[in-house]
């Protein structure tokens, strides 16, 4: 049949390789429709470099995301806007979305600016609704991260993570979880892009840079990756895709450039052997493609390419190149034209409606975030999809087959029904159709040979046919090139069964029991069995053997037969063994000098037990077998390949990929074994040991009693058997001696248990049994414990009797009796008290009961006798005031005139106590005022007084105010400005408070802000008074030291000269040379028009030395085009090689004051937060005064920064209305610009702009 290979490579979430072979194109859409978008903006007022798209809240729906200064998530499918972090510098210009953690949700990848710890994930949490989600650091790239692809390069089951930086590409490998290994894969020379896909279709993931890609080896980690070459491309910033285009069933690389101003091309490159040659085929020309994806956007069946373009670019397309079916052939189709560009876009189902969808915005500061949904056009008839089945292979005496159609339509035309026909092609006779009308039809073959049959369907108004070839082929067919039975059990050859002369010599393996007799077991190392050059001719080979592994390296694809030159898959003639990404059988073939690979679709091979494999080639197909059944066929065609090399049993050239177990009865055919062949070939082999069957058990105890258990088990073979415990019990200990398991419980446990074992017959273990046991409880007596509290005193003398530690380990409720020593007795509760009326020694004892058997505890009491009477402590009152102490005597009686000693029971909470004697000093908090108390008592040496109460009342005291201010800027030159700030002041009493400033020059001032001029230098006091409501005040001085003033304009231009090519500077030597700029009417007399390409004046090197800058002028301007340049002194675009510099960030009506300057050799950057109006005159400023950069906008702060530092000197030019090189040209005109060496005042620049 015409059969369809679509490859979708790195789509979502995870690397996803889905290679939907042949005929399961049928179960997607099948008619294709006119592509409509509705567009919507989810968030008008954010956007960012980062976009991802994914299912986040596991609602089965995709979820976006969008990063930038901050990370924000739009939940499906009304797209709820939730936090999920702040970056620490920025999120840019790529990320991507995985289970890092493997806890089955999708989590975030992402860099976060150019330097440190910047690349990181982004923790999914339980509820992702719930930021911040938690970060987690990955490493360093030491620069911004520009593009990130997620895989398991390393096979171990984590998430990997490959990042471009502009001169490398690392890949972070996740040995343990959350721990990373940082590997460099290439050095690159700048730039950005990278692809990611199995470019070879060796089944793991290889990397995709500017004109080449790069093999994923077998150690991804140690080994450096092989780069082979696509194209020289021409550009060196760039976006990549890796899919199948043209769906041949090789991997095609989709190149753009993403950074290009002028136009250039989106290609896209082929090549039958991916080392080789590639070729270029041109979809379109375009600037600024940042957004590249390849997807099925019309679900016609072949893929076509989402390409848009930045904001930069003039056009701002969102366009879609649909693809006419040959892949050659492309229709642009523009979906938007987004005010801002596209950046970063990404194509995802939203919805799960079927179709592809876009998500994107420009990058960061250009919102909105936007989607395009797919929306379904006029329906358009295809004709139906016909499907003839797989080719067969017949062996005579069997004649006749059964022939299984499909076919799907869409319905269309209406009411229309679909008819089939078989036909015969071709063959070497006429065979006979049962039913050509049905899609199930027997087809009987009259003589040897292949046949072609073709299944047509119409829907009356297309017609669609499909063809399957049958082979029919003698009995004879089975031709063994080799049997090697590797019986011999010594020595280092083994024979050739077949007696075809190829007797293989053995290399390390050693001889062991096999599945058929004896057996060779290869070590994982060095092992072989070198059978010499044997070569397969014609268009069919099988190759069979029973096959036993010890254990696959998670690194080795391991050799069971081989005949290759190497280890790359063109080096291959015939392969047949494991592939380490998942421990399948894989399977090899050159045929026409061009090796390809098929790897089994099932879950992988087993270890420790024999398995028959078999890998068949007919001509038409390649297949794998496990154990007779089949496990993974694709379609190949062509001549086998032959070569010098030699086949090995065991092992590939050069001891690369040992096979690590046991390999028996190999078998090589020139003819194409069927399965029924493979199976019969299969049961040949004498069965191997039955392993014996042991049985489930139960057993019955006593708590605290051992029991022994007869272990029981059959074995077939009627071996002698072993027995071994597998898993001991919970709440007990086994031990085995023969067949006879002795179980013993742990002490006081009782209730179900179990342990498992295995029986082994000398070959094999059985099955795990589990014996069950149940332990029958038995009681334990209680164990009594008691407390007495006091245990002596003197009569009376009441004590409290505890006996709640008491215990008993069944749990069971207890019975408390108690008898006190001195004839009472009493029972009922654990805690009880009895007063001893009479001096002498007592014994209580107490016995607990759990209603079967009891415990008793006892303890001693002594009790003496005595006349003696407590004192009694007398309560007193007492006043101090805030803030002072007070010494206060404490005062008790006692009947016996005993001496006292006193004692602080209670501390008071609103002060302390310090006790000497019987004198209390009691000082109360700072400024505290009220109520306050504090307990004590007295002891005569035997018994303790009642406790009494001492009354505190503290009276308030009015507190002075804490006179506090602050000075910004506290020095500088004249005229300076100083804000003076005083509310830091304080009042305990929370009084309010007047301020009074004295300027230290005659002035004065109130308010508890202030502002002040001084025009003179000089050293100024300025003392501020605050004063509270009950006249009590505080000063506090501050000294301001004013310096003479810049001396004026260090230049000045005010344009007026109306011709030539040159303009004075009214207060220097820095006249400048007019380049491009003409002369127009200025806001005073004349100015310079520029016209935002190539315009500009030369002031030559003009510095500004110390810590103080000025920079005011007249601008109009015609609307920004890109960062228009006022003034500048700078060697280039980026910001550290600014010196000063006066501008506008944005583009259209996006466009603010920008001021950049450099001091100590760094620059920082101001932006304003107003727009600059177009079409009319707007006076601005940029002022530095060593502690501030400030923007004025008209006379009015629009931004300022905190900065400290003296101005960088350097000695390039100063340009009016440019960049160096012509770039950000101011688009209107410039008039009266000066530049000053001190930072004028607000007051002053006010006054500028009102002239």
């Amino acid at each position: 049949m015409g059969r369809r290979i679509i490859t979708i490579l790195w789509l979502g979430l995870l690397f996803v390789f889905l290679s939907f072979l042949f005929d399961q194109l049928f179960i997607s859409q099948l008619h294709a429709a006119s592509v409509n978008f509705n567009k919507t903006d989810i968030d008008p007022n954010f956007a960012g470099d980062v976009k991802v798209a994914g299912d986040i809240d596991g609602d089965g729906f995709a979820d976006l995301a969008v990063g930038g200064y901050e990370f924000y998530w739009y939940q499906a499918p009304n797209w709820q806007k939730h936090f999920i972090a702040t970056a620490a510098n920025q999120f840019t210009t790529d990320g991507k979305m995985g289970d890092v953690d493997g806890d089955g949700d999708l989590d975030i990848v992402v860099p976060d600016g150019p330097s440190g710890t910047n690349l990181i994930w982004l923790e999914n949490p339980a509820n992702p609704q719930a930021g911040p989600w938690p970060r987690h650091s990955i490493g360093g790239v030491g620069d911004w991260g520009k593009d990130v692809h997620l895989a398991d390069f390393d096979g171990n089951t984590r998430l990997d993570v490959a990042v471009r930086v502009a001169s490398s590409i690392f890949i972070f490998f996740q040995t343990a979880p959350n721990t990373w290994n940082r590997v460099t894969i290439a050095s690159l020379g700048g730039g950005e892009g990278m692809g990611a896909g199995d470019i070879d279709k060796d089944g793991d993931v290889d990397l995709v840079g500017p004109g080449f890609w790069l093999e994923r080896p077998t150690n991804p980690v140690s080994t450096p990756w092989p780069q082979h070459n696509i194209v020289n491309l021409g550009f060196n910033e760039f976006k990549a895709e890796v899919a199948d285009i043209d769906q041949n069933g090789t991997v095609d690389v989709l190149y753009s450039c993403s950074e290009c101003g002028s136009a250039q091309e989106i290609a896209w490159f082929e090549a039958s052997n991916p080392q080789g040659t590639w070729t270029r085929h041109v979809i379109a020309n375009l600037s600024h493609a940042h957004t590249l994806q390849v997807a099925d956007m019309d679900l016609d069946g072949d893929l076509d390419v989402v390409s848009g373009q930045m904001v930069q670019s003039s056009q701002k397309e969102l366009n879609i190149y649909l693809n006419a079916g040959n892949s050659l052939n492309w229709t642009k189709m523009v979906v938007d034209n987004p005010v801002n560009g596209i950046h970063n876009g990404v194509v995802v189902d939203i919805g799960n409606d079927g179709d592809y969808d876009i998500f994107g915005s420009n990058w960061l500061d250009f919102p909105p975030v936007s989607i395009w949904e797919n929306q379904p056009g006029e329906e358009v008839n295809q004709p139906p999809l016909v499907n003839a089945g797989n080719d067969q292979v017949i062996t005579l005496p069997t004649d006749s087959t059964t022939l299984n159609g499909a076919v799907t339509d869409d319905g269309l035309p209406s009411g229309s029904t679909v008819t089939t026909t078989w036909t015969q092609i071709s063959g070497p006779t006429s065979a006979t159709i049962s039913n050509p009308s049905n899609l199930t039809t027997d087809v009987t073959l009259p003589a040897e040979g292949s046949y072609t049959f073709r299944l047509t369907a119409s829907d009356t108004e297309l017609t669609g046919s499909d063809e399957v070839t049958v082979e029919l082929r003698a009995a004879s067919q089975t031709s063994v090139l080799g049997y090697w039975a590797l019986n011999e059990g010594s020595g280092t050859t083994t024979a050739d069964g077949s007696g075809n002369g190829h007797p293989g010599t053995i290399n390390g393996a050693t001889w062991t029991s096999g599945k058929v007799g004896n057996a060779l077991a290869f070590d994982g190392v060095d092992d072989n069995v070198n059978l010499g050059s044997l070569n397969v001719s014609g268009q069919a080979l099988t190759l069979a053997a029973w096959v036993n592994a010890s254990a696959f390296a998670p690194d080795t694809d391991h050799r069971i037969v081989s005949k290759s030159s190497g280890s790359a898959e063109q080096d291959h003639y015939w392969m047949f063994g494991t592939v380490s990404l998942n421990d399948k059988l894989r399977f090899r073939l050159k045929t026409d000098d061009n090796t390809w690979t098929l790897i089994a679709n099932n879950s992988g091979m087993p270890t420790n037990q024999w398995v028959h494999v078999a890998a068949v080639y007919d001509g038409a197909t390649m297949k794998l077998y496990q154990d007779g059944i089949e496990v993974g066929s694709t379609n190949r065609t062509g001549t086998i390949s032959s070569s010098n090399s030699s086949v090995l049993i065991g092992s590939n050239a050069n001891n690369y990929g040992v096979w690590n177990g046991l390999i028996d009865e190999v078998y090589i055919f020139e003819t194409a074994l069927s399965q029924s062949q493979i199976q019969e070939l299969m049961n040949s082999t004498p069965e191997e040991n039955v392993a014996p069957v042991a049985q489930n058990l139960s057993a019955t105890t006593a708590e605290d009693t051992s029991v022994a258990i007869t272990l029981v088990a059959t074995d077939e073979d009627s071996d002698p058997l072993t027995y071994a415990i597998v898993t001991q019990p919970s709440n007990g200990v086994v031990t085995v001696s023969g067949s006879t398991a002795t179980y013993t419980p742990q002490t006081d446990s009782h209730g179900s248990d179990s342990f498992t074992y295995k029986a082994n017959d000398g070959t094999a273990d059985s099955n795990t049994a589990t014996v069950s046991l149940t332990v029958s409880p038995v009681n334990d007596a209680p164990v009594a414990e008691v407390t007495a509290t006091p245990s002596s005193g003197q009569a009376p003398l009441t004590v409290a009797f505890d006996a709640s530690a008491s215990t008993d380990v069944d749990g069971d409720p207890l019975t408390y009796d108690w008898d006190f020593g001195d004839g009472a007795t009493t029972t009922g509760s654990a805690t009880v008290t009895h007063e001893y009326t009479t001096a002498g020694d007592y014994v209580a004892v107490v016995t607990v009961g759990d209603g079967i058997a009891t415990d008793t505890a006892q303890v001693s009491i002594q009790v003496g006798t005595s006349s003696n009477n407590p004192p009694v402590a007398d309560d007193q009152s007492v006043n101090t005031d805030e803030d002072n102490a007070i010494d206060i005597t404490l005062t008790a009686s006692d009947a016996e005139g005993n001496p006292l000693i006193y004692s602080i029971v209670d501390q008071p909470t609103q002060g302390a106590v310090n006790l000497n004697g019987n004198i209390v000093t009691y000082t109360p908090n700072t400024d505290y005022h009220g109520a306050d108390s504090f307990t004590y008592k007295a002891n005569d040496g035997v018994a303790d007084s009642n406790i009494a109460t001492v009354s505190i009342t503290v009276n308030p005291v009015n507190d002075a105010p804490t006179a506090d201010f602050t000075a910004t800027p506290s020095s500088g030159q004249a005229p300076l400005t100083v804000a003076f700030d005083a509310s830091a002041s304080t009042d305990v009493d929370g009084d309010p408070l007047t301020y009074d400033w004295d300027f230290g020059d005659t002035t004065t001032g109130s308010g508890v802000t202030a502002g002040h001029e001084y025009g003179t230098a000089g050293e100024y006091t300025v003392t501020l008074t605050v004063t509270d409501s009950e006249g009590a005040s505080d000063t506090e001085t501050v000294t301001i030291s004013v310096t003479e003033g810049g001396g004026g304009p260090v230049a000045a231009y005010s344009f007026d000269e109306g011709t030539g090519t040159t303009t004075a500077d009214s207060a220097g030597t820095h006249d400048g040379n007019i380049n491009g700029a003409t002369w127009t009417t200025g806001k005073s007399g004349q100015a310079l028009l520029y016209d935002a390409v190539d315009d500009h004046v030369n002031l030559g090197d003009l510095d500004v030395e110390g810590d103080q800058l000025t920079i005011t002028a007249w601008v109009y301007s015609n609307g920004s085009v890109d960062d228009d340049r006022i003034i500048s002194k700078t060697s280039g675009g980026g910001e550290q090689e600014h010196f000063w510099m006066v501008s506008i960030s944005g583009v259209g009506n996006d466009a603010k004051l920008r001021f950049r300057l450099k001091t100590n050799d760094h620059t920082d950057t101001l932006i304003g937060d107003t727009n600059l109006p177009a079409n009319q005159w707007v006076h601005v400023a940029a002022v530095y005064n060593g502690s501030q950069m400030e923007l004025y906008q008209n006379g009015v702060l629009v931004g300022s920064t905190n900065k400290t530092g003296t101005i960088s000197q350097s000695d390039l030019d100063v340009l009016i209305g440019a960049n160096p090189d012509n770039y950000s040209v101011w688009n209107g005109i410039i008039d009266e610009l000066t530049i000053y060496e001190q930072a004028l005042s607000a007051t002053t620049i006010a006054d500028l702009a009102s002239q």
